[in-house]
């Protein structure tokens, strides 16, 4: 049928529009759920971000049929995707990985398909969040403020405990950790409070005011040294720094911000190579003994990363040197440098430079939302730097949650009865569409008739 029919809308839905109805309603829980899980779930096994944001883009998949032209933070990250799948089949791992692959651990080991479906799914899931109706926009930032607050409070007792909560909650499951095992398990809650305590920040202030920002910015950082894990607390420590920056400095913060994360990703070999030699680093007597390894790692990675600068060892390749890397280089750049070359750099250079480019618009209009999300890329970023894999589901999950908390936030400064994201958020930007629009019953379809 060629006739169409009035349907009423949420403003400033672009690039679609949600009807209000089952699928509005269906579409806005699963955000909430998502919101309400992603932090507590870090607490209680990080990993499990991953599969929760991925089913949040599973039970969300039509909103990418609605999607336009996919904004250009959008091609990097898929440049940069495909570039390292194709890596793979270069990589020195990659005849031991094909060889296994009649065994579900070795199907499951594979990285390079993974970042594929996750990309799909993480897509389908910021595509929801950014056009999300603002009722359950604001249910959404206010269950994700809960579960900070109550997340740290938690990670406080477990750092004066020792980790206790976290043994009697596994105790239950019929898991038993040593002490030691059971403070770093609990630790793991930390991250997501370092990066996700800053789109928070608006909801926790209006409902208890900056103090309670302040008290549980430092609570997150005192409590993840004393359950001994440190990258929390730096990452904290210097989004303050980027925050400040942006805040007080408006643009020119945005673009120093910028600067500073280029030249990290630039120059990060580079650093490494210069420092050579052991007798440059820290005493042995100062800090932790993982501080140590992790400057032994970082310069042997910065020596493998002079036989292929350009094109990178291939995907996964910080696995074929197990006695000089474990795992990972524990450093985002170092890793993209050895496994993608400067092609993947650039491509990842290139999303983060979309990123704050996002940002300095956000600033012309709202200095405090923009310095928000400075400070929470700014977290993301230095964890990264010093922690974990950048492959990792759950680091790319939670990045993914991160934008789109973002997103959502600043749409709620903006425009606290209205619903669009896309105007204020790093993801991209959409003119306004009138309170009323014509849509054909067939477009309807993916997102179900209005109520």
């Amino acid at each position: 049928m060629n006739s169409e029919r009035r349907v009423e809308v949420e403003p400033n839905t672009a690039p679609f529009a949600t009807p209000r109805g089952v699928a509005g309603r269906w579409m806005g829980g699963v955000l909430v759920g998502v919101f309400a899980l992603i932090v507590p779930i870090g607490y209680l096994g990080n990993e499990g971000m991953a599969p929760v944001v991925a089913l949040g883009g599973l039970l969300t998949l039509t909103s990418l049929f609605r999607q336009k032209t996919p904004p250009f933070g959008a091609w990097a990250l898929m440049a940069l995707a495909v570039w390292a799948a194709v890596s793979f089949f270069r990589s020195p791992v990659a005849p031991d990985q094909l060889a296994r692959l009649h065994s579900y651990n070795g199907v499951q080991a594979l990285v390079a398909p993974k970042l594929i479906f996750q990309y799909i799914l993480y897509a389908a899931f910021l595509t929801t969040a950014l056009y999300a109706p603002s009722e359950w926009r604001r249910r959404a930032l206010a269950a994700l403020a809960v579960s900070v607050v109550l997340t740290v409070l938690v990670l406080a007792v477990e750092g004066i405990e020792g980790g206790r909560i976290y043994a009697h909650l596994s105790a239950l499951v019929h898991q038993y950790w040593t002490p030691d095992l059971a403070k770093r398990n609990a630790a793991r809650g930390s991250y997501g409070v370092a990066v996700l305590l800053w789109p928070a920040a608006p909801y926790i202030i209006r409902r208890g005011g900056p103090g309670w920002v302040m008290a549980l910015g430092v609570a997150g950082g005192v409590s993840s040294i004393l359950l001994g894990v440190d990258a929390p607390a730096f990452a904290l420590a210097l989004a303050l720094g980027a925050f400040a920056l942006v805040r007080f400095l408006g643009r020119r913060g945005v673009w120093i911000c910028l600067a500073l994360v280029a030249g990290y990703f630039a120059f990060a070999p580079i650093v490494f190579l210069a420092t050579s030699s052991h007798s440059v680093g820290l005493p042995d007597d100062v800090g932790k003994m993982s501080w140590h390894v992790r400057l032994d790692v970082w310069r042997f990675t910065a020596h493998q990363i002079l036989a292929h600068p350009l094109v990178g060892w291939g995907l996964d390749a910080s696995r074929a040197w197990p006695d000089n890397i474990p795992m990972h280089p524990h450093d985002a750049a170092l890793q993209l440098w050895l496994e993608t070359g400067a092609i993947g750099v650039a491509f990842a250079t290139l999303f983060w430079t979309w990123i704050f480019v996002r940002i300095d618009i956000v600033a012309m209009g709202d200095r405090t939302a923009a310095a928000l999300m400075a400070a929470t890329g700014t977290s993301y970023l230095i964890i990264g730097a010093i922690s974990f894999g950048v492959w990792q589901e759950w680091w790319l999950a939670l990045g993914v949650f991160a934008i789109a908390a973002c997103a959502l936030m600043a749409a709620e400064r903006r425009d606290p009865g209205e619903s669009d994201a896309s105007a204020l958020s790093p993801i991209g930007a959409a003119s306004r569409p009138e309170r009323l629009r014509r849509f054909p019953d067939d477009q309807l379809q993916p997102l179900g008739r209005p109520g």
